[in-house]
């Protein structure tokens, strides 16, 4: 039974470091190939609109190799046996939901505004999070909502009142 314990774990940390890795990848690769943001990297003492995101890719980066290689370490102590472990049965569906949940946000900003479309786009995955964490549904449910409406209203803050992004 352990074993078969550290192939589940193993499979998620594989696979959340390889997300994180190659997310960090294409958005670094983005942000590197784009002249006019990488133009004052490395000129004087302002390092330009680069920096901040390269830095934080770079972080990204940083931490799904890690957490890829406590994976990889964990696959290894269970003895290699076959892959590295199945997931829950439901778990496929809830993440595919989720996941698609993404391609929605563009549809809800546009019909209820940013801050609506917000707190909507993270209050199923809170509720989600929370509820697998345990504590019942009730608790998160009402977890979900606070934390969603405070995301939400500091995306805006952050976003739309003091950077003026247009949404």
């Amino acid at each position: 039974m352990a074993t078969r314990h550290l192939g589940h774990e193993a499979w998620r940390d594989i696979a959340c470091g390889l997300l994180f890795s190659v997310l960090a990848g294409v958005v670094g690769y983005s942000v590197l190939r784009d002249t006019a943001l990488t133009a004052t990297l490395g000129r004087g003492p302002d390092p330009g609109p680069a920096f901040l995101p390269l830095i934080v890719i770079g972080l990204v980066g940083l931490g799904g190799a890690v957490i890829l290689l406590k994976g990889v370490v964990n696959w290894a102590r269970s003895g290699w046996l076959g892959p590295p472990g199945m997931a829950m049965p439901g778990d496929h569906l809830h993440a595919l939901l989720l996941i698609s949940s993404i391609a929605l946000l563009p549809v809800l900003t546009d019909w209820l505004g940013f801050l609506a479309a917000s707190v909507l786009f993270a209050a199923p995955w809170l509720a989600w999070l929370g509820y697998r964490r345990g504590g019942g549904l009730r608790r998160a449910l009402g977890h979900a909502a606070c934390f969603a409406l405070l995301i939400g209203a500091l995306l805006h803050l952050v976003f739309v009142m003091l950077l003026n992004v247009p949404l």
